[in-house]
């Protein structure tokens, strides 16, 4: 529960108001909220209706969780608020926030002690690894149930193939062993009459909400011992630890999951709120923000390891011709996903460029929603000899493809560039996408990624006829790549920045948003683009 909670609690008691909850005008409950909400006092209501135990946990909600969505949106790169003035006002506050509230405090790596929970996509472990390298143990958590192989840090340290789809055995076997991860079970049947004893950290209000996720005590335990956390994924394993903490997204569980009004919804949101920073890289994060009401964001770019992800040997590339003879190699190592990422484009674009330049070869991950359908479609458009299909690699592996493609083909959907084209950029790939210009423009001062902008088809076709026709453009692309990577997404770049705000928020301090231009009030634009987008969702609890 939040200080205003238990304020407003207190006050009650002094007042010794009772409490009934009707139902169809009968009592089905009575309690006095005098009464302290002990763990002893949450094991005598665990019984209770679900009506009950909401309510008795506190006044920070309305009701119990119902199955439906409190909000939504489908179409946040085109949020009202996302304007370049916004996006300017946004980062110039920031940056004055962070150096006031960091000034004089301590950046020294060796000083934290903190632990990385949550890894989807291996964000969290990508976000240690800058830490790592300069000493930083900084251990990562995984969920208990996230067995998928791009949930595995081993997966960043992989230099071979393997379909997504293997088993946890096989993964274990193949995949190279990474130290100070850990994966904690269960404890399905867990002893809630010992809490107060095993996990005073625990409040009873969650419990008594939540009792269904304490399954995750040997995880929280562990969590507990730590001065400060980084969340992604599952922030509300944070959020239990009782620890102070961070929040750095990675998917869904800012965009989806606190937009439905269920347990998990509810738990993931009250987890943003609590965070004690919302580390914004995109724009994309700052639509979330206006639609759940939240301030607590500042500045702090998605990092990459530049020591990793760097200019070298182009291994494969020789190897690649000899296996299709071409010399102009086109990579595409996001997933094949035509909703997300718009991956029609990205063929139908290297299509049009591959008719006119037989040399012209693309080269393309095996993985992702429409991924199955690669061929029909490589065929339809005339040019599957000149496609090299690949299955899913390990990021060493992926690395060393980079270093051998001449540029790389993203995303057109969303407009926001994310580990994929970072992954490029580091290596000082040149990058084809579709990219929100005026709110980078604010987001970032002026200092553009030097991507190739592309929206359809057309466009993408022409980037890769000036790539491919003018080498010295090539280079010169590629280096300006690289050199805004460094200023940007490096690690060595901003681990003084990441240590300083870790060390203070393990204090316990809380920067103070109330300067934020996300306090200013919902515009009616705002408020008609929620409400069209909530009344246009698709049918809980369907993402699409």
């Amino acid at each position: 529960m939040t200080a205003s909670v238990h304020s407003r609690i207190k006050r009650r008691a002094k007042t010794s108001i009772s409490l009934a909850l009707r139902f169809g005008g009968r009592v089905r409950h009575e309690f006095d909220v005098r009464r302290p909400l002990t763990h002893a006092r949450v094991l005598q209501l665990l019984g209770e209706t679900v009506e009950v135990r909401w309510a008795r946990a506190g006044q920070d909600f309305t009701g119990p969780p119902r199955a439906q969505w409190s909000s939504f949106d489908r179409t946040p790169w085109n949020h009202p608020w996302l304007t370049q003035e916004n996006m300017r006002a946004f980062r110039s506050y920031s940056d004055q926030l962070l150096d006031t509230w960091l000034r004089g405090k301590s950046s020294a790596v060796a000083d934290i002690d903190v632990a990385f929970v949550g890894n989807m996509a291996n964000a969290n472990y990508v976000r240690a690894a800058g830490l790592r390298r300069l000493g930083a143990r900084a251990p990562v958590y995984l969920h208990p149930d996230d067995h998928h192989v791009l949930g595995q840090p081993a997966w960043e340290e992989f230099d071979g193939e393997m379909p997504f789809d293997a088993s946890p055995e096989i993964q274990a076997a193949r995949l190279p062993i990474v130290p100070d991860v850990f994966r904690i079970p269960d404890e399905p049947e867990t002893p809630l009459d010992q809490l107060g004893q095993s996990a005073p950290f625990l409040r009873p209000g969650d419990v008594l909400r939540w009792p269904g996720y304490m399954r995750f005590l040997p995880t929280l335990r562990e969590l507990a011992k730590r001065k400060v956390l980084v969340a992604s994924q599952c922030q509300y394993l944070a959020y239990l630890s009782g620890r102070p903490y961070v929040f750095g997204q990675s998917g869904g569980e800012i965009w989806f999951n606190p937009s439905s009004d269920d347990e998990l919804g509810r738990i993931q949101l009250l987890a943003l709120k609590q965070a004690a920073a919302i580390f914004v890289s995109n724009p994309l994060t700052l639509a979330h923000m206006r639609r759940y009401g939240l301030q607590n964001a500042i500045f702090l770019p998605f990092c990459l390891d530049d020591a990793k992800y760097a200019p070298g040997p182009a291994d494969f590339r020789e190897e690649w011709r000899q296996r299709t003879g071409g010399e102009f190699f086109v990579m595409c190592s996001a997933r094949i996903d035509d909703l997300w990422k718009g991956s029609q484009i990205a063929l139908e674009g290297f299509a049009t460029f591959a008719r006119a330049h037989p040399a012209a070869r693309l080269v393309v991950l095996r993985w992702g929603s429409n991924s199955d359908e690669l061929e029909a479609r490589l065929a339809a458009l005339g040019v599957a000899s000149q496609v090299l299909i690949l299955p899913p690699v390990g990021k060493q592996r992926l690395v060393r493809y980079l270093r051998s493609a001449d540029c790389l083909i993203e995303q057109f959907v969303l407009g926001y560039y994310g580990g994929s084209a970072l992954e490029a950029i580091g290596c000082g790939v040149p990058v084809i996408m579709r990219l929100e210009h005026e709110q980078y423009r604010g987001l970032l001062l002026d200092d553009l990624p030097p991507v190739l902008e592309a929206a359809d088809a057309d466009e993408v076709a022409r980037a890769l006829e000036r790539l491919y026709t003018d080498a010295t453009f090539k280079k010169a692309t590629g280096e300006k790549t690289r050199a805004w990577f460094m200023r940007r997404h490096a690690s060595s770049t901003f681990a003084s920045q990441f240590s300083a705000l870790l060390n203070r928020v393990s204090t316990g301090a809380r920067p103070n948003f109330r300067r934020s231009p996300l306090h200013a009030p919902l515009s009616e634009a705002e408020r008609r683009y929620h409400q069209t987008q909530l009344d246009n969702a698709p049918t809980y609890p369907s993402y699409v």
